[in-house]
């Protein structure tokens, strides 16, 4: 905010508004909090389970109220500046936060293996990232984790192959628990590679 528009705001809180510009004020922030609420709503993925329609690729700007979620659902701080940029997630692969094998609703399904069938999905991470889930038999458990280390710590004990791999994810399908813990998918397609 520039000198003259901070001065300008002063004034005007400063002074005795009359009724009627008390009215506008009220209704100006109305309308702006409705504004802020909906952007709010298209810029990300809510609690509810709900998948955005649009998002913006890796090496897009990031993390200003007007921008879109990142498609990997990783916005980071880019070096030597305050900018933030999407980034890859890891184990992304092709997977955005569009698809969600977890969520259950029609179209929120993405294969990402490159092995194909239905082994390997799109799914978000407890923490909000794009994620190649392995959906093999014993590859995922239905559990109230809330961090990754929950998952891997659950693998190692179980005796899981690729223990390191195991991550806390949201899945709406998981009765009572809401999450689950499951691996990456082994053979993960590539952004610009067959698949």
């Amino acid at each position: 905010m520039d000198a003259g528009r901070f001065d300008a705001l002063l004034r005007t809180l400063s002074a005795v508004p009359t009724r009627r510009a008390a009215l506008r004020a009220l209704a100006g922030a109305t309308v702006a909090a409705l504004g802020h609420a909906a952007l709010g709503h298209a810029a990300g993925r809510e609690v509810t389970g709900e998948l955005v329609t649009e998002c913006s690729p890796n090496g897009t700007r990031c993390g200003r109220i007007s921008d879109l979620s990142c498609c990997s659902g990783r916005c980071v701080r880019k070096r030597g500046t305050r900018k933030k940029v999407c980034k890859q997630a890891p184990e992304q692969g092709i997977c955005d936060i569009k698809f969600d094998a977890c969520v259950g609703e029609t179209g929120s399904t993405k294969d990402c293996g490159t092995l194909g069938g239905d082994d390997c999905k799109c799914t978000i991470t407890a923490s909000g990232y794009s994620r190649c889930t392995d959906f093999a038999a014993g590859s995922l458990n239905c559990m109230a984790c809330t961090t990754d280390r929950e998952c891997v710590d659950y693998a190692e004990e179980n005796l899981h192959p690729r223990a390191n791999t195991w991550k806390c994810i949201s899945c709406t399908e998981c009765p009572g628990t809401g999450a689950a813990c499951a691996a990456s998918c082994p053979t993960p397609c590539q952004p610009g590679g067959a698949c």
